[in-house]
């Protein structure tokens, strides 16, 4: 459907005719319905453009990530003990552990990805060079 534009460059909407029970003119002489309309006889609704902006996306709630915390030396000198007892702790023992040191679960298990991958790389540099 093609809409009808203004000079002054605002969307023109012509608007279905207001209903009226009366249909006869009332004592001043005019009726209802013609009274709210224009002299085309249609009622029409100006649609005011939109001011365009930049495209800003919408404000995301992410979570906070949290500050990175380093052990301390107590925690690593035990975390080095158990790992020289098993290199491979079970969930289990891994919870205990950062229980018992105030870790996380989850920081004990990185704790030891890393350092069995810092043993594999030392062995990999000793074994190439001279």
């Amino acid at each position: 459907m093609r809409l009808p534009f203004s000079k002054s460059g605002n969307s023109v909407i012509q608007l279905p005719k207001p209903f009226s029970s009366h249909s006869r003119e009332d004592s001043s002489g005019s009726s209802n319905a013609s009274a709210s309309m224009s002299a085309s006889g249609s009622t029409y609704a100006y649609a005011q453009p939109t001011p365009t902006l930049p495209h800003t996306p919408p404000p995301t709630q992410q979570p906070i990530k949290a500050k990175r915390k380093r052990a301390n030396a107590y925690q690593l000198e035990r975390l080095q003990q158990c790992y020289d007892i098993n290199p491979f702790p079970s969930n289990e023992e891994r919870q205990c552990l950062a229980i018992e040191l105030g870790m996380s679960p989850n920081s004990v298990r990185i704790w030891y990805q890393n350092k069995r991958q810092a043993l594999r790389n030392y062995e990999k540099a000793q074994s190439v060079s001279p």
